[in-house]
C-alpha cells in the first residue's frame, strides 16, 4: 500500500465514524504526496459538507470533476452543497451533469426538483418530481416535493394525492401531515384539515 493509500484509508475510518476533521487532515496529506488523486478531494469535499461548510466543500469536489469528470457523484454532491447554499441556478446545472452521466438516478431528478421549485420554475420542478418517481416509485420525498409544487399552484386534489402517497411510504413523517391539512384547507374541508394538523403535532410529540 502506498502511503497516499494509507492516508486515504486512514480518512474514510475518520470519516465513517464522524470525526470529520481528522478525516480532512489524512486527505490533505494524500492530496500532498499526489495532486491528481480524484477520490482524495472527492472525499475532502464530503467532510465538509458533513461539517456543514458547504463553501469549503465546493473547492474539492470541483477539482475531483476536474481530475475524474466522468463521476456523476461528484456532480450530484457539489449541487448538494450549492443547494445548500440557496445557489440553485448552479445547483440545477450541476445535478443536470450528474443526470446526464447517470440517467437513471432519481435522487437527482428529485433534487433538480427541489431547485426549480425554489426558483418558482413549478412546471419544471413537476416536471423533475414525476421522473424521480417514474425511477423510484417508492421515493416518499418526490411524491412530498411535488405535492408541495401543487399546493403553491392551487391544485389541491394533486397534492392530497401526492401527500396521501407520501404518507403511505413515511408515514411517520409530521411534514407530510401538515402538509396534506394546508391542502384540505384550500379545497374547503376544514375537518380533513384538522385531522392530519392533529396527527402532525401527535407525531412531533413522538
Amino acid at each position: 500500500m502506498t502511503r497516499e493509500m494509507d492516508h486515504i484509508n486512514k480518512g474514510d475510518t475518520y470519516l465513517e465514524s464522524g470525526q470529520f476533521e481528522k478525516a480532512i487532515a489524512e486527505y490533505n496529506k494524500a492530496i500532498k504526496l499526489d495532486p491528481k488523486d480524484a477520490l482524495a478531494y472527492f472525499n475532502r469535499g464530503n467532510s465538509y459538507a458533513k461539517l456543514e461548510q458547504y463553501i469549503m466543500a465546493i473547492t474539492p469536489y470541483s477539482k475531483a470533476i476536474e481530475l475524474d469528470p466522468m463521476d456523476a457523484s461528484a456532480y450530484f454532491d457539489l449541487g448538494s452543497s450549492y443547494t445548500n447554499l440557496g445557489q440553485y441556478d448552479q445547483a440545477i446545472a450541476e445535478y443536470t451533469n450528474a443526470i446526464a452521466l447517470d440517467p437513471m438516478d432519481s435522487l437527482a431528478y428529485r433534487n433538480r426538483g427541489h431547485s426549480y421549485g425554489n426558483l418558482e420554475q413549478y412546471d419544471k420542478a413537476i416536471d423533475d418530481f414525476t421522473q424521480a418517481i417514474k425511477l423510484d416509485s417508492k421515493c416518499a420525498s418526490a411524491y412530498f416535493g411535488r405535492g408541495i409544487t401543487h399546493n403553491v399552484l392551487e391544485q389541491y386534489d394533486r397534492a392530497i394525492a401526492d401527500f396521501t402517497l407520501a404518507i403511505k411510504l413515511a408515514p411517520m413523517i409530521a411534514s407530510g401531515y401538515f402538509s396534506r391539512g394546508m391542502a384540505y384547507e384550500g379545497l374547503g374541508q376544514p375537518a380533513l384539515a384538522e385531522a392530519d394538523r392533529q396527527r402532525a403535532l401527535e407525531l412531533e410529540k413522538e
